[in-house]
């Protein structure tokens, strides 16, 4: 197996999601630069992750040394010279992110305005560094606001991405209670090109007498 591949295998965020002609993989951007990925091996690429800035509600990156003066966004979404079939996505919120205790996913989106500069931030990083879509990973709305500002939000960017083909997909927890909390399931799959299913984590620790055997 690809040493590279392997690596991304076994990253927290990292394991491939498979559906019909699509493979997903995530890149996590503290581990190894994007230069060692293969872009044969996926369909789909998703930089992990861009972050909500609590004051403005625009999109940011993470880490703006590693991803803007160091060039990764570049270097991922450049990954297409080498693969034109190649999707290459970004991911917006992971557990840190989305655990910051600002509550900012819930302010973000419980605002039409809010919204309105998130998208409008969205596509112009999109605009700067070449991505093809956004993968909108918030851990986890959580309650009747949320479950209506979250199809909001998903709805206003399926809007803005239309008239330049951008994709756009969202990571949902495996566990029903909590996708009862804060989704609306239906709404979800009316607004977005694909899910991705979280089923990382299902086995560990606190699951001593289950076998942790189990497929991607």
């Amino acid at each position: 197996m690809n040493l590279v591949f392997l690596l991304a295998i076994l990253a927290s965020v990292s394991m491939p999601c498979m559906a019909a002609n699509r493979f997903v993989c995530y890149f996590p951007n503290w581990s190894f630069s994007p230069d060692n990925i293969d872009p044969n091996l996926c369909t789909h690429l998703i930089y992990s992750f861009a972050s909500l800035d609590e004051a403005t509600f625009t999109m940011v990156p993470s880490d703006t040394r590693t991803d803007i003066r160091n060039g990764w966004y570049l270097q991922f979404t450049g990954l297409k010279v080498k693969n034109p079939q190649l999707k290459t996505m970004i991911a917006l919120g992971g557990w840190s992110d989305s655990t910051d205790g600002t509550k900012k996913y819930s302010k973000l989106v419980s605002s039409d305005a809010n919204i309105a500069k998130f998208v409008t931030s969205v596509v112009q990083l999109f605009d700067d560094y070449n991505f093809d879509g956004l993968d909108v990973d918030w851990e986890y709305p959580e309650g009747p606001a949320d479950k209506v500002g979250f199809i909001s939000l998903l709805s206003a960017l399926k809007n803005a991405f239309a008239p330049k083909g951008y994709l756009l997909s969202t990571a949902v927890p495996a566990s029903e209670y909590t996708l009862n909390l804060g989704y609306d399931i239906p709404g979800i799959n009316n607004a977005v090109d694909f899910v991705n299913l979280m089923t990382y984590d299902e086995y560990g620790p606190w699951t001593p007498n289950t076998a942790d055997h189990h497929a991607p």
